[in-house]
């Protein structure tokens, strides 16, 4: 399988150290079930994912 992530970062401030921070992400990719496949003889599958997101950072 492969991944594939992009986020942009916004810093609540001056430089990118400093913190609160809001980051919005977005990951997709193929999975697949090649080795649970082979250890429980069943069959192989391909699937797609794709995740959407966003997270508030602070450091106190």
């Amino acid at each position: 399988g492969w991944k594939l992530t992009l986020s942009q970062n916004i810093a609540i401030g001056m430089g990118p150290e400093f913190r609160p921070m809001l980051r919005f992400y977005v990951t997709g990719g193929q999975v697949d079930n090649e080795h649970t496949a082979k250890v429980n003889g069943t069959q192989d599958q391909q699937l797609d994912s794709l995740n959407v997101g966003g997270m508030f950072e602070a450091w106190f």
